[in-house]
């Protein structure tokens, strides 16, 4: 009998805890969705000072050229909205102000002229009030394929508004974007790294590609970058490097 009892409470505990993680999610998609419907409002009239209004005290603090950085992503964005579809992900800890929580919206939205990535950051705290509203925006053409991945170093540590600006890109990004496309193990985004002309006089690619992809395991941790030189070219920028992966399963 005092089994079954013990049982029954180890179940209820279970199911309630199950059904607060539920809750919460709900809660940080509607946060989520909501910020992104004001985002989206501010690109379609093109009122930089609504976007600018999201942002908290903290990231206004802590941002870089957030007004030219603004008008950047009102000139890049085109269209009105078709549809829009994504995913939130959330993450919480306890700081000296209180309850810190930090939700994370991917979205990617189609208007009538083009596609694009969304990806932001929303912060509440319970204690800190200058910390609650938008930390961090980022947009890209989705039609840009692989060029995402080059933008994920960026997107780890910066406040307020990250344009897509290739010029702020630095050697590290590329770097760090191509071994994640490994990570992927996606052969097509991988052949799409080579220039035409790559592709053109390399024999056997495809089977190289495929031989690399089954050589390296695992998802990178970090990357130690043992030399690198960045030349250019006529019209083209050469980055050559040398580097260490560590991941999951070898070095």
């Amino acid at each position: 009998m005092k089994l079954i009892k013990v049982s029954s409470l180890i179940m209820i505990i279970l199911i309630s805890l199950s059904l607060a993680g539920c809750s919460r999610y709900n809660d940080d998609s509607l946060i989520a969705d909501k910020r992104l419907n004001s985002i989206i409002s501010a690109l379609e009239k093109k009122d930089a000072e609504a976007l600018k209004s999201m942002f908290s005290k903290e990231a206004m603090k802590e941002a870089d050229n957030i007004d030219y950085e603004i008008e950047y992503v009102m000139q890049f964005f085109d269209g009105k909205i078709i549809s829009q579809d994504g995913n939130t992900s959330s993450s919480e800890q306890m700081g000296a102000g209180g309850k810190q929580r930090k939700i994370r919206g991917s979205y990617i939205i189609k208007t009538d002229v083009d596609i694009y990535n969304i990806f932001f950051i929303e912060k509440r705290n319970t204690g800190v009030p200058d910390e609650n509203g938008l930390y961090a925006f980022h947009m890209i053409k989705y039609s840009k394929g692989i060029e995402t991945f080059y933008w994920m170093n960026k997107r780890v540590n910066f406040a307020g508004v990250l344009s897509s600006n290739p010029e702020i890109l630095e050697p590290e990004d590329y770097i760090n974007g191509n071994i994640r496309i490994f990570d992927n193990q996606d052969n097509t985004d991988l052949k799409s790294l080579f220039s035409k002309n790559a592709v053109s006089k390399t024999s056997n690619l495809d089977k190289n590609i495929n031989n690399a992809t089954e050589l390296y395991q695992g998802k990178m941790t970090s990357f130690n970058e043992l030399n690198s030189s960045v030349e250019t070219v006529g019209d083209n920028v050469i980055l050559t490097s040398n580097i260490t992966i560590d991941n999951e399963i070898n070095k």
